[in-house]
């Protein structure tokens, strides 16, 4: 597997700390913070972001500054880019790599590449079999297609040239742009077509990503429907509003959550976004169960990467209510069988309509990552 340089470069020291001594992590292990800090450890090669004169490509594209991020060398154009989310990328990248080390394959689905970083840096950093980026703006297509072959040329492959997931894919959406051994294609397409048409041609692939914006959570049924069993869906909300309580209505909609203003309102936001993939994936007969969750307080960005796996049963143990005390602040879940009978140590009364009225419907309560999934990523 090709090697990532610099790819923890601004992750918190203590992080590293674990990174270089898997050792140290016990069997209930918790690591449930990754903070970014301005200044990288000293015994890490910070090669960020960066940037050059750009350099002569097959593609034409106007000419402007070449940016580098992580190794990989990509233009942005007119296209949306955030330098500060490059640690979500950096993880997202950590999880591909550890999916294809253990499953022998990659194939990627990038619905909304804007730039193509994403897509490029799967190609690059994962040395994905194939990626499909995907964005519905038009114009984008030489730009991404421009990154994705700086990408795939930088990268020798250890395996033979890959082949699309299927030949069909083809046959339905002509390409806008295509690589000509094979390991990525740029379509200029509605996301929600993209994956709907992959679920019926039973083109499923190993990783999806979702990088939405606001509360779009329109994308989540039609991803869960086109990622494989076993496979990762990396979904994305920047609604700081609903997070915060201040769009409770909103939140309801979007992730079938009703969210009151609470201390803690950044990782509600990461369970409000959890809970609405579960309750997507219960429609289609799945479960799905989170790899690791990130915060980031520059959009706010709220992003969790999850597996997928079959499941007739909706296990509800992980989907219920959390109630706040207005009077000592204490927190507690309530299952649904306990609605209305509840109450908190401090209060006489015998109900949540007392003091304890901070009730929040319904987020995910369970565990926001996986202890096997990140001991992995570290070990690797």
């Amino acid at each position: 597997m090709t090697t990532l340089p610099g790819l923890m470069a601004g992750v918190s020291v203590s992080f590293l700390q674990m990174l270089h001594n898997p050792g140290t992590l016990g069997r209930n292990c918790r690591v449930t913070h990754i903070s970014c800090s301005k200044q990288a450890a000293s015994d890490v090669q910070d090669i960020g972001i960066s940037q050059e004169q750009p350099e002569d490509s097959k593609h034409v594209v106007e000419a402007q500054t070449m940016r580098n991020e992580r190794g990989v060398k990509f233009l942005v154009g007119s296209s949306f880019y955030r330098e500060e989310s490059a640690v979500g990328r950096d993880l997202a990248c950590l999880a591909g790599a550890v999916y294809k080390k253990e499953k022998g394959r990659l194939h990627v689905l990038d619905a909304l590449s804007g730039s193509g970083i994403r897509a490029a840096r799967y190609l690059a950093h994962c040395e994905a079999d194939f990626v499909w980026a995907n964005d519905a703006c038009d114009g984008l297509d030489t730009l991404i297609a421009h990154n994705l072959s700086l990408a795939s040329a930088s990268v020798a492959s250890k395996s033979d040239v890959a082949e699309p997931p299927s030949q069909e894919l083809e046959s339905f959406f002509s390409p806008n742009v295509k690589d000509e051994s094979g390991r990525w294609q740029v379509t200029i397409q509605d996301a929600n077509k993209v994956l709907l048409d992959c679920y019926m041609r039973k083109n499923y692939f190993d990783l999806i990503d979702v990088d939405s914006f606001g509360s779009d959570s329109v994308f989540l049924g039609s991803a869960l429907s086109a990622v494989s069993y076993g496979g990762l869906l990396y979904a994305t909300s920047t609604d700081g509003f609903s997070s915060g309580g201040h769009r409770p209505y909103n939140a309801l909609a979007s992730y079938g959550a009703y969210i009151r203003p609470m201390v803690y309102s950044n990782e509600i936001g990461l369970r409000m976004l959890i809970g609405g993939v579960v309750r997507e994936a219960a429609l289609r007969n799945m479960h799905v169960y989170p790899v690791f969750s990130h915060y980031s307080f520059h959009g706010p960005v709220f992003r969790v990467m999850l597996r997928v796996l079959p499941s007739r049963v909706f296990q509800t143990k992980d989907y219920n209510f959390i109630a706040v005390c207005n009077n000592c602040g204490e927190t507690q879940v309530i299952k649904w069988s306990a609605l209305g009978h509840s109450s908190c140590s401090c209060s006489s009364s015998s109900t949540v309509s007392g003091s304890c009225n901070g009730l929040l419907g319904f987020p995910f309560i369970g565990c926001t990552y996986s202890n096997l999934i990140t001991i992995s990523c570290l070990q690797d």
